[in-house]
Formats: structure tokens, sequence, C-alpha cells
């Protein structure tokens, strides 16, 4: 039997597996997304789009627990939402091998090409 995606432990039995999927599928996109460089963090629609996630993870613990069933959640909603953080995940992992790329083209170590770049950055007008 599977054990619970939340941590908490439990044995998800046949009727919580959909639910208990979903919200691995939400936390592993949070965990990305909270760390994706390309996000701000302390933009409205940003934390808005995070606490929408964190419900969706909470909802499906409670469908994996048998608290609720999967049916009362409206799946549209969610395969919109993750959709959407599929693609923000998407464009910041290809941000960040453009990154990589240039870095290698550089020459210079990770370190280096970062102080270059805010070096520069700090002399435009």
């Amino acid at each position: 039997m599977a054990k619970c995606f939340c941590g908490c432990g439990r044995t998800i039995r046949f009727r919580g597996r959909v639910g208990n999927n979903y919200g691995k599928t939400a936390l592993q996109f949070l965990s990305e997304l909270e760390a994706a460089s390309t996000l701000d963090p302390e933009d409205e629609g940003t934390v808005a789009f995070l606490d929408q996630g964190r419900v969706w993870r909470r909802q499906f613990a409670s469908a994996a627990h048998g608290e609720i069933g999967m049916n009362s959640l409206d799946r549209d909603d969610w395969l919109r939402w993750r959709n959407a953080a599929f693609e923000i995940i998407r464009q910041d992992h290809a941000a960040l091998a453009t990154l990589g790329k240039q870095v290698m083209a550089s020459g210079l170590t990770p370190k280096e090409f970062a102080e270059k770049t805010v070096t520069e950055a700090s002399r435009e007008p």
C-alpha cells in the first residue's frame, strides 16, 4: 500500500490513491515554484498563485486521508493550476539553461560571471 504524500505516515487505501497522486504533483510543483529564480516572491500574483497551490495540496491530503471525496474538488480548476505551474517551471528551467550556457561560453567561473554581470549592470544608466 502507498504512504501518504503529506508525510503523516498513513497508509493510503485504494480510494485515496488519486488524491495522493495529485497531492504528490502539487507538492513537487510547489517545491519547484518556491525555488524558481524567475518568480518574485514579493509579487501579489506570485503569492496568490502559490497560495492556491497550497490549498490544492491540503485538499488532496484530505482526499487521500478519506476526509473528502475527489468528486468534491473542481478537476478543471486543478488542471488549470497544474498546467500553469508546469509552464512556469519549464520557463524557469529554460532561463537557467540559457544562463548556464552563457557562463560556460564566457570561460569564467560562475562566481566570476556573477560578479562581472553585477558590476556591468551597476554601470548602466
